[in-house]
């Protein structure tokens, strides 16, 4: 017995450490480290006191190298109404982009991908909004969810290298958007499992059990 409970708990160690050296697979440098929080979100506001809403950012102020990005969002639960999705520059008060999904949504992940028509200016920051519209005439019972971005040209990765690869890369210069758009693109076992790391880095583990 006293074997047996040896070998189960040497099994679990070794679990562990797969588990740690996953997590420290892709490391995420924010370009700015010292910049103030920029995420909100996840709080429920109004009557649904069930759906959570998540923007799949860090808590700062995060960079993507694309002028087109694709931002990642999330539902705890599926939603048969509106979501609104608005782009403006921080302090702004005119949409670069606006867009709203009327059909049912399931629970899990999903995208928007700002625009070819309305790209991002380097150094500009941004505002991204999404909110789960409960009553139009009372937007103040949406559930809301906002981050921050700026656009930060760099060179691209190669096309050629793994979606693996190009993540790392992307996330070591700090193009948080970028990284994970690399790694959402790719059904490899590697990809999810760097996912999975990038999430737990920027606090977002409740949002893996849906992805």
């Amino acid at each position: 017995m006293i074997a047996v409970l040896t070998a189960f708990g040497g099994f679990s160690g070794q679990l562990a450490v797969a588990q740690q050296a996953a997590d420290e697979a892709i490391a995420y440098r924010p370009h700015n480290p010292t910049a103030p929080a920029a995420t909100v979100g996840g709080s429920i506001r109004g009557a649904d006191n069930t759906l959570a809403l998540t923007i799949l950012a860090p808590p700062t102020l995060a960079a993507t190298a694309a002028v087109s990005p694709t931002i990642y969002w999330h539902l705890s639960e599926p939603t048969e109404l509106p979501v609104e999705l608005v782009l403006i520059e921080e302090g702004g008060e005119t949409a670069l982009a606006q867009t709203v999904l009327n059909d049912p949504l399931t629970a899990g992940v999903h995208s928007f991908t700002v625009p070819q028509d309305s790209p991002l200016k380097p150094g500009t920051v941004y505002q991204f909004s999404v909110a789960v519209v409960a009553d139009p005439d009372i937007r103040s019972n949406d559930v809301f969810a906002s981050t921050l971005l700026t656009f930060n040209p760099m060179k691209s990765p190669p096309a050629q290298a793994s979606a693996a690869t190009n993540a790392r890369r992307y996330a070591a210069a700090g193009a948080w958007y970028d990284a994970l758009h690399s790694l959402r693109g790719s059904d490899s076992a590697e990809a999810k499992q760097l996912w999975s790391a990038m999430l737990k880095q920027a606090n977002l583990d409740h949002t893996l059990k849906e992805s």
